[in-house]
């Protein structure tokens, strides 16, 4: 019988790029943040600097939330950009809400910036954040959340319409160069929602992005999901582990690059911890397909 829990996430605090640091570098805060050469330059000096595989962006969590209209601060500290004021009073005003343009801003340089990593042979993946840490960047959260109890069809509604532009950003970031996607959610939580709302959060967002980005991504992309949502999708037997045999034992980043074109969907341990050694298999899962909705 499954079991829901609340993974322990000890690394969803963001930390940003302290001045001391981009200036080693021959950079600035916080141009840092909005071009793309810069952003290729600092995500190459901090995966040297941590001794990461992969090149990660964007570098802050607030992303999405500026493309759909949010109010981003950027100055020097090393809080990085983030909300300045809320944009979003009442939880309708979140379905008039344009769509993303990925032609332009911060988002259009950070697709620029994982074409110029791949083309300087860095190996590039971006950080996709899901509805609640988005809405977080727009209005006040705990009044999103209080909502679940009287208005489930317009969350839903508004699930619906984010997953419009998640599943876009996906294939964008897939085009520029990212063979491995990385999904996460730290916002949201079992120990925030409760069981209940929780497996609505999945039933209204998570599936149904999954089953789409199952039907239009390249098989070669694989997507990585946030402990946080993989063992809440396990929780509420909404997936199925399964193992990859991998030929021999292998750092866990190297496992990832090893199931791209293999498998589709991935997420039992923290992306933070990319030393960890995979030992003889690879852990993926797939959709139940009688639980999809």
């Amino acid at each position: 019988m499954t079991k829901l829990i609340d993974y322990n996430c000890k690394a969803n605090t963001f930390v940003g790029i302290t001045s001391e640091f981009a200036e080693e570098n021959n950079l600035h805060l916080p141009e840092i943040y909005l071009n793309a050469e810069d952003l290729a330059d600092i995500s190459i000096a901090l995966q040297k600097k941590n001794g990461n595989y992969f090149s990660v962006l964007p570098l802050d969590p607030s992303l999405i939330s500026e493309a759909k209209g949010a109010d981003i601060k950027f100055d020097q500290s090393n809080l990085g950009p983030r909300k300045n004021t809320d944009t979003v009073k009442t939880i309708e005003e979140l379905l008039e809400l344009p769509k993303i343009d990925f032609s332009k801003g911060r988002i259009a340089e950070t697709l620029k910036a994982v074409t110029i990593l791949k083309s300087k042979g860095y190996h590039p993946a971006i950080e996709i954040t899901g509805p609640f840490s988005i809405i977080n960047g727009l209005m006040d959260l705990p009044r999103f959340m209080m909502a679940f109890r009287k208005k489930g069809e317009l969350i839903e509604e508004i699930f619906t319409k984010f997953n419009i532009d998640l599943v876009r950003y996906f294939l964008e970031a897939n085009n520029a160069g990212c063979e491995i996607i990385f999904y996460e959610d730290p916002s949201v939580g079992i120990n925030l929602l409760g069981p209940k709302y929780m497996k609505q959060v999945l039933n209204w967002s998570t599936i149904p992005l999954l089953k789409e980005l199952d039907e239009k991504l390249d098989k070669n992309c694989l997507v990585y999901l946030c402990p946080k949502l993989s063992f809440a999708l396990a929780g509420t037997d909404l997936i199925e582990w399964k193992k990859l045999s991998l030929e021999k034992d292998m750092p866990y980043h190297d496992a990832m690059v090893n199931s791209v074109g293999k498998v589709r969907f991935s997420g039992n341990r923290c992306r933070k911890n990319d030393k960890h050694i995979a030992t003889g298999s690879f852990p993926y899962f797939e959709l139940k397909p009688t639980q999809v909705n």
